[in-house]
C-alpha cells in the first residue's frame, strides 16, 4: 500500500511504482494498466490520485491513452522509463548539491527539477479541500444564491465600468502598481528586476500561453 511521506506524494509514488514495473518488463509493451477505479481500490487512494499518476506516465511517454479502452504501455517504454529515472536522479542530485551548498556557504548554481505541466494543469481542476475555490474560475453554487454576487455583477457591468475596463485589453504586462511592488520586493532579495521587466499572469495556463 502507498503511504504518505514528506518527501514523495501518493501520486509520485504510484507513478514511480508503475514506471519501475514497466522498466523491469513486468508490464510489457501493449499491456493494459488497471482502470482508474480498479487501481484506486487496489492502492487505497482516490481516483484523482490515480488520474494524476497516469498523467505523469503519459507525460514521460511510458503509456498511451486509448479512447474508451484505458491506458496501455507504449512500445520502447522500458528505455523511456530508464531515461525518466535518470532525469529524476539528476534532479535529486541537484537538490542534494544545493542543500550542501547552503550548509557550507558555497555559492553553487541554482537548478530546478523539471515541471510536469500536464499533471500541473490537471491538478487545477481537482478539489484539494471542501473549501470554496474561486481560483478554478467557477463560483460555488451557494455564492450565487447570496445578494452580494448579483450586486457585484451589476456594479462591474455598469455602463461606466464597461467603458473603462470590459472593452479594453488593459496593460499586457499586468497592473503597473503590482509590478512596481514586486520590483521593490525582489530588490530586497537582491534580485534586480525593473517593473518593465516583470509580467504578471492570472494562472499557469495564462503564463504558458
Amino acid at each position: 500500500m502507498l503511504t504518505k511521506t514528506a518527501s514523495q506524494s501518493l501520486t509520485e509514488q504510484l507513478a514511480a511504482r508503475f514506471a519501475e514495473r514497466i522498466r523491469n518488463r513486468l508490464l510489457g509493451p501493449g499491456a493494459r494498466l488497471p482502470s482508474v477505479r480498479q487501481c484506486a481500490q487496489q492502492q487505497g487512494v482516490s481516483p484523482s490520485t490515480v488520474v494524476a499518476a497516469y498523467d505523469q506516465l503519459l507525460a514521460q511517454g511510458l503509456v498511451e491513452a486509448r479512447k474508451n479502452r484505458g491506458f496501455f504501455v507504449r512500445e520502447k517504454a522500458a528505455a523511456q522509463a530508464d531515461n525518466a529515472q535518470a532525469a529524476t536522479k539528476n534532479a535529486a542530485d541537484a537538490l542534494a548539491l544545493n542543500a550542501w551548498a547552503t550548509a557550507t556557504g558555497f555559492a553553487a548554481p541554482r537548478t530546478h527539477a523539471p515541471i510536469d505541466a500536464t499533471a500541473l494543469i490537471r491538478g487545477m481542476f481537482h478539489k484539494v479541500s471542501n473549501k470554496p475555490q474561486p481560483g478554478m474560475g467557477v463560483f460555488p453554487p451557494d455564492w450565487l444564491e447570496s445578494s452580494f454576487m448579483p450586486a457585484a455583477v451589476r456594479k462591474v457591468t455598469g455602463t461606466r465600468a464597461l467603458q473603462d475596463f470590459s472593452l479594453q485589453y488593459g496593460e499586457p504586462a499586468g497592473d503597473l502598481g503590482l509590478r512596481q511592488s514586486l520590483s521593490k520586493k525582489l530588490a530586497g532579495l537582491n534580485v534586480q528586476a525593473a517593473p518593465e521587466h516583470i509580467i504578471t499572469t492570472i494562472g499557469a495556463t495564462h503564463g504558458a500561453s
